[in-house]
């Protein structure tokens, strides 16, 4: 009797144990996922001020033209592949590039300025979009001293990233 009673003592001890080690494992999957999405959150967060620092150092306005309408000028592309480089910052806007085709060339990842690869670009989508605000930040149709610039970063496993600043004169 004392012998059967043991084997259902261990038998269930087992079962215990399979299960804590089993729900162990699960948490460190969940641990794993978390910290995947956390580190793809912080690459869209640097992607998307790298492109907003390249954005703000250029000129509030085209040095070569007075231009009234936001966009880029006939034959300018954002790194100046098949015409002229972007000269100010109202020439990003409705600019988009994703990792497969930016400015038209196929790339593994994407690049900066420079030309230098963004590392783990991935799937990365960047879009931009410009603004006439007046001095309370309110869109407006006319011309103003203040563009509002945004850049949208998204991407598999992630929230969108929304940058937002505002270049004066």
């Amino acid at each position: 009797m004392n012998k059967a009673f043991t084997f259902i003592e261990v038998t269930i001890s087992l079962v215990i144990l399979a299960a804590v080690i089993v729900g162990f494992f699960q948490s460190f999957d969940i641990a794993i996922n978390a910290n995947y999405r956390a580190s793809q959150q912080l690459i869209a967060t640097n992607v998307a001020r790298a492109l907003m620092a390249e954005i703000m150092a250029k000129d509030f306005t085209d040095p070569d033209e007075d231009t009234t309408v936001l966009g880029p000028e006939i034959n300018e592309d954002r790194l100046g592949i098949s015409g002229d480089p972007f000269d100010d910052v109202d020439d990003y806007h409705v600019y988009m590039d994703n990792p497969t085709n930016l400015e038209g060339v196929a790339l593994l990842g994407g690049v900066d300025a420079s030309l230098n690869p963004l590392p783990n670009y991935g799937n990365f989508y960047r879009e931009v979009t410009l603004n006439w605000v007046d001095s309370n930040m309110n869109p407006v149709a006319a011309i103003t001293d203040y563009k509002r610039i945004r850049v949208e970063v998204t991407g598999p496993s992630v929230k969108p990233v929304v940058l937002m600043e505002v270049k004066t004169r």
